[in-house]
């Protein structure tokens, strides 16, 4: 997939299924053509929209170990050790038994977004990766890999 040619930050998506597990992966290649530092959101994850009045957990991979998020912010910013070009994260439906485990990875990536509102009919969850800002004619990666599993994230 590809934005058009008349944008000042060319994107380019590659989407495919992993051959050896329930998983989807997807490389995003980013290219600044203007002559201006750009800053460049890349939504990475479509709104997730629950019927219910419940937000699914949303767990984080911090310093070996998996930690629950705060569910009570509307916005939360989390912020990669300087250094860190990979970021782990799951979301846990617990009334469907399932995980959705979610690997970022690349040198633009600066962190992670996420936007919760619940109207008391229905939950909706946006996350997106932050991308450090593109210089003129640069291009940067990044990869992220979305897996499908029963088994819930442990504290460690």
């Amino acid at each position: 997939l590809e934005s058009g040619e008349d944008r000042e930050v060319f994107e380019r998506r590659t989407v495919a299924l992993a051959p050896d597990a329930p998983a989807l992966e997807i490389v995003v290649k980013l290219e600044n053509r203007s002559e201006e530092t750009q800053s460049y959101r890349a939504g990475l994850l479509p709104e997730l929209r629950g019927g219910r009045k419940e937000m699914p957990e949303l767990w984080l991979r911090l310093d070996g170990g998996w930690r629950r998020a705060d569910d009570d912010a509307a916005q939360l910013d989390y912020l990669m050790p300087e250094g860190a070009v990979s970021l782990k994260w799951a979301l846990r439906f617990p009334a469907a038994r399932i995980t959705m485990a979610v690997s970022l990875s690349g040198e633009s990536l600066r962190g992670l977004r996420v936007r919760r509102k619940n109207d008391g009919v229905e939950s909706i969850m946006e996350i997106e990766p932050l991308i450090r800002q593109l210089a003129p004619g640069e291009t940067v990666s990044f990869a992220a890999r979305f897996e499908l599993t029963p088994e819930r994230p442990r504290k460690r």
